[in-house]
Parts: structure tokens; sequence; C-alpha cells
């Protein structure tokens, strides 16, 4: 007797345990749900035999919905979930970083959208000579 009511107390936790287990939802960030029509092939018996069962099914396709996530436009992730990668289109150039979708932070080094276009600076200097314009280089006679 004390062994079956162990194994109903068991059973009992177990289901419990099961019920109160609340999925977690592994996507973070800038993320989306969005909702995606689906088909699938389904069958039912026609002609039922008791001894041996069913004789012959019918098939047809049922349409169902359910929720899918992605990242948003823009956004990307190195396949945790977590949509936190910016992506920039055109790329970064000139060693400048995507902050956020399309916008860079540029070097000293470089300027523009996309840090296309190189500036002069400590790290490119016109020397000897003059940097006109923030990115042009004029160089004294000989260099």
């Amino acid at each position: 007797m004390q062994a079956v009511m162990v194994r109903y107390i068991s059973c009992f936790a177990l289901l419990v345990a099961c019920l109160y287990v609340v999925p977690t939802n592994a996507w973070q960030g800038n993320y989306e749900t969005y909702l995606v029509r689906r088909e699938r092939l389904k069958s039912y018996c026609v002609c039922w035999y008791w001894w041996w069962g069913c004789s012959h099914r019918r098939y047809y396709w049922e349409t169902y919905y359910t929720y899918e996530n992605r990242c948003r436009v823009g956004w990307d992730h190195n396949g945790n979930q977590d949509c936190i990668i910016p992506i920039c289109n055109p790329n970064c150039a000139n060693g400048g970083t995507c902050l956020n979708p399309n916008t860079c932070s540029c070097p000293s080094t470089s300027s523009g959208p996309s840090c296309q276009t190189l500036t002069c600076s400590y790290r490119q200097p016109c020397y000897p000579g003059d940097c006109k314009n923030g990115s042009i280089c004029t160089c004294s006679p000989g260099f």
C-alpha cells in the first residue's frame, strides 16, 4: 500500500512540475513576431475492418497558422536569437563601426555616412605639406 501511495505522489508531483514549467522566449533585442500560414497533409480512415484496422485512407491538406520570430529589418543575430547586431549597408569602411542600422561611427581618419572619405589626421598627416578641406593633402614640392 505504501509503495502505491509513493507512486501516486511521485506521478502527481511530476504532473504539477510539467504544468508549471513555463516556456521562455529566447528571442531578445530587436525582434518581431509574425503570423505564418502553413499546410500539412492529414488523413482519415474511410473503410475500417475491425480485425486488421483501416483498409483505406483519404488524405487532405489542413491549413494552420503559427507565430514565428525574426530579427527586425536592419538587425541580425549570431545564432543565439539575440538580435543586437546592427547591419550597415554599405558596410562601414576604413575602420568604421556599425552602431545602429545604416549608422557608422567613423574613426578620426575618415568621415561620411559609411566612413568612405579619408580625412587628414594625426594618423595620416600631410607632412611636409598642408591639409585642405579636411581630406585633400597638398604636399610640399619634392614630396
